[in-house]
């Protein structure tokens, strides 16, 4: 059988070129665009056509004891949001075992209480944050033609994560990703100090900043500044919704891609449709 070559596609100025000086060859222009058009391309990993995902608690090796709870359930309503495969709760895996996809006996008693075909393990390794006051100074106003003084905090948090989805069957890991996070918030608070005036007060800014603002919170029990200081709070939360982003993509198909149908017959496991595993 002899296979037509693919029409060129013109990437530069086509406007001169020779084949569209002849009469009507502007009319072959919307077929060469049309050769051109960007093809469908399946998610990194297609969760479409699986039995069902059984998420596994996730360990913690952070400072922060309830981090890896929450990004667990922030993964779950994201794969529930996503509507590609039904989601289970799976139990935790014993103690001290760093990778419990290698049991077995565990991934069988899994798949026989949950109906799953994947598991979806995770574990959160790092946590930090951090709150700093940036030094007074002279801003343009916005509402008028004058100047105001103030200062600006900024608080900022990041988490390191890696997920797994792993065949329960095999205990093969058929997906992967090392997934970091940041957040970061900021705030504006302004000091009783004339905008019309170029330079600080000679006794120094602490006095204003103290009548402006209260002083900040001390850490929690656990040192940490989340739960007591809104704005690292805030960047936590943005952290963990940069971290569901960058999962959720890779489970998402790009440029028209259309899943396949779900399997009709309960508890059928047909393989994946479409995508490619990552290492």
């Amino acid at each position: 059988m002899t296979v037509s070559p693919s029409p060129p596609c013109y990437t530069g100025s086509i406007v001169n070129h020779p084949s569209l000086r002849r009469p009507g060859a502007w009319l072959l222009v919307p077929v060469v665009l049309a050769a051109c058009a960007t093809k469908p391309r399946p998610p990194v990993y297609n969760l479409w056509g699986h039995a069902r995902v059984a998420v596994v608690q996730f360990s913690n090796a952070s400072q922060d004891a309830a981090l890896a709870g929450e990004v667990r359930d922030a993964v779950v309503a994201e794969l529930k949001r996503l509507d590609a495969v039904p989601v289970a709760d799976a139990p935790s895996p014993s103690a001290g075992s760093a990778s419990p996809w290698t049991d077995a006996d565990w991934r069988r008693g899994i798949a026989e209480a949950t109906g799953c075909d994947l598991l979806l393990v995770g574990s959160v390794a790092n946590y930090r944050e951090s709150l700093a006051a940036e030094e007074p100074k002279r801003v343009k106003s916005r509402l008028s033609y004058g100047s105001r003084w103030g200062w600006a905090d900024l608080g900022t948090a990041h988490l390191d994560c890696v997920l797994r989805l792993v065949d329960a069957k095999t205990g093969a890991v058929v997906w992967s990703r090392a997934v970091p996070g940041d957040g970061k918030q900021g705030r504006w608070t302004e000091l009783g100090w004339p905008g019309d005036t170029s330079s600080a007060p000679a006794e120094g800014w602490d006095a204003l900043k103290a009548a402006a603002a209260p002083p900040p919170p001390a850490p929690g029990a656990d040192g940490l500044l989340r739960g007591v200081e809104p704005l690292v709070t805030a960047a936590r939360a943005d952290a963990i919704a940069e971290v569901i982003r960058t999962v959720s993509s890779d489970f998402v198909g790009r440029d028209g891609w259309e899943p396949p149908s779900r399997p009709s017959a309960a508890g059928a496991v047909p393989a994946a449709a479409g995508g490619t595993p990552a290492p």
